[in-house]
């Protein structure tokens, strides 16, 4: 990129913090859905911006991968510094926080979740889940691939969950195709409700472990 094009990037940046691209991160880092994010902003900031906004933020953080968890790579991080000269011109410079990490290479033990051997969905994710951080933890999401494919099947699967749940879901701007969230307290419980409504079948990663469960589609309850 040329120094002309990092220059208006950090400058677009530096705009659009001081509007209120901190605050909407700061705010997703609370657990808000983007309406509600929408709804305390001091400035008005469109909903696909505040919608990307969240959604980068949580691919920064890895709480969303876009690839499978053990393939995806760890992004280089870095900030644009505003610097002075001794006559007052303003220059940007970029600095490394952290440096990319490869991916790792995990051969997934796989299990097949079977509710009659292991029990009811919520008790045998909230025991396999005890103790782990969440970012150890990712579920495939299809999400936006169904969105893309049969809106109206989403709208009626999503139907299943609370209001706050559905706003979490229906709020953030999947990305067409398979991605990964973590497993927090949150997605869990969106996982079993959709799960037990049939509205749910996919993988769960342990990558302390290198477990990988499979649900299929459950049984309506």
């Amino acid at each position: 990129m040329a120094e002309n094009d990092y220059f208006r990037e950090a400058l677009s940046g530096f705009t659009f913090e001081a509007a209120g691209g901190g605050a909407i991160r700061h705010l997703a880092d609370l657990g808000c859905t983007v309406d509600e994010i929408e709804k305390q902003l001091l400035y008005p900031i469109s909903h696909k911006k505040v919608q990307r906004t969240v959604w980068e933020h949580l691919v920064k953080k890895r709480i969303i991968l876009l690839e499978e968890p053990g393939k995806s790579e760890t992004p280089e991080k870095a900030e644009y510094v505003k610097e002075y000269d001794r006559y007052g011109k303003a220059t940007f410079r970029r600095v490394v926080l952290q440096a990319g990490r490869a991916a790792e290479d995990i051969i997934w033990k796989k299990q097949q979740y079977d509710c009659a051997k292991d029990g009811k969905l919520s008790v045998f994710l909230e025991e396999k889940c005890a103790g782990v951080c969440p970012e150890k933890i990712y579920i495939a999401c299809d999400f936006g691939q169904q969105a893309k494919e049969d809106s109206a099947g989403l709208e009626k699967r999503l139907q299943k969950l609370d209001r706050r749940q559905r706003a979490y879901i229906a709020g953030l701007p999947w990305e067409p195709g398979t991605v990964y969230h973590q497993l927090d307290g949150r997605m869990r419980e969106i996982v079993v409700r959709l799960y037990e409504s049939c509205g749910y079948g996919g993988s769960c990663f342990f990558l302390e472990t290198g477990e990988e469960i499979m649900l299929s589609h459950g049984e309506k309850t």
